[in-house]
């Protein structure tokens, strides 16, 4: 298995930026075995969040192996010749680093922020993919993209990996999941999916993938925390994590899994987590593993949490928890 870290791109407080703090768990995430680092996207946050892009960029000169994950962009908000061209750059100057992941959006304000019509999200991501996978493997646009024509455009300096860099696709429908298959190289399943779903949906996601001939690689996102033992690990997140999903209910009331965030408690998440000891959270992973997943993204950081318990946590993951998940 291959594990990733979602870090936290909230402010501590209005105007208090926490870009030391991203730096000092990369170079954890680095030292300590991690794969990747990996960063959201979010708008209209009061107190203030790390825009992606330019912030995995500022990562890529702190490190120098650990891969850097948009997990992920909110692709239909974008002009994808210029994100293609910024990407690629990345990728570049990372030496390889990138995996792209991106996501369909659900929030009406934040389309209504960038004068992107909600609506048109599908087909807007559809062909941002299709432009960007095509300048990336060398190609000059046609302007037969329906959505984005952009005849002519091509790319100058193309990015390090071949034939591209990854591309992940979150979905949570049916629907959207088949798309992952048919666009992408993996799906990155949600946090909030229990055990029952994430058999459907990996039975789902593996079918159309052999269909489409794509890699067909799961990418599950888990919150949790490693401790001494899951109630330390609980008195440290609980809060926080709790506080979260209560932001998410009022935010996700247009995403399908949006009745999941609406007043919860620790008891409602706690089978979704990994979380306790580390052979806890060692026997919890292997589950998932058993279940066809092959990439796990943590998220250990929630608003509210002090980074020095984030680093402890880091470390101590590296350590004693994904030793045990490499297999040959």
């Amino acid at each position: 298995m291959k594990f990733g870290l979602y870090l936290n791109q909230y402010f501590h407080a209005p105007g208090r930026s926490v870009h030391a703090d991203l730096a000092e768990q990369a170079a954890a995430l680095e030292a300590h075995g991690w794969d990747f680092l990996a960063l959201g996207e979010g708008h209209l946050r009061g107190d203030g969040f790390h825009e992606g892009l330019t912030t995995l960029a500022w990562l890529a000169g702190k490190t120098e192996r650990l891969g850097l994950c948009s997990a992920g962009f909110i692709l239909p908000l974008y002009e994808p010749v210029m994100l293609a061209e910024q990407l690629a750059n990345l990728d570049l100057i990372s030496n390889g680093r990138l995996i792209f992941g991106v996501v369909l959006g659900y929030r009406e304000a934040e389309f209504e922020m960038f004068g992107i019509d909600r609506a048109a999200r599908s087909a807007r991501l559809e062909a941002g993919l299709d432009a960007i996978s095509r300048l990336w493997a060398g190609k000059t646009l046609d302007g037969t993209n329906p959505v984005f024509p952009r005849p002519g455009a091509t790319l100058s300096a193309l990015p390090a990996q071949r034939p591209r860099p990854p591309i992940w696709i979150g979905a949570h429908v049916r629907a959207a999941i088949e798309r992952a298959a048919r666009l992408g190289d993996g799906w990155i399943a949600s946090a909030n999916a229990d055990t029952p779903e994430l058999v459907e949906k990996i039975g789902l996601y593996a079918a159309a993938s052999r269909a489409g001939g794509t890699p067909g690689e799961v990418v599950l996102m888990r919150d949790g925390f490693v401790a001494d033992s899951i109630a330390e690990a609980r008195r440290v997140v609980e809060r926080p994590l709790l506080g979260l999903y209560a932001e998410y209910a009022g935010w996700k009331r247009d995403s399908p899994d949006g009745g999941k965030y609406h007043r919860l408690r620790f008891e409602d998440v706690a089978l979704k987590l990994v979380l306790g000891a580390p052979d806890e959270c060692v026997a919890q992973l292997r589950a998932y593993r058993d279940l066809g997943v092959g990439t796990v993204i943590m998220r250990m950081q929630y608003p509210g949490l002090a980074h020095a318990d984030v680093l402890r946590a880091i470390r101590r993951f590296g350590r004693e928890v994904i030793p045990a998940l490499r297999d040959a």
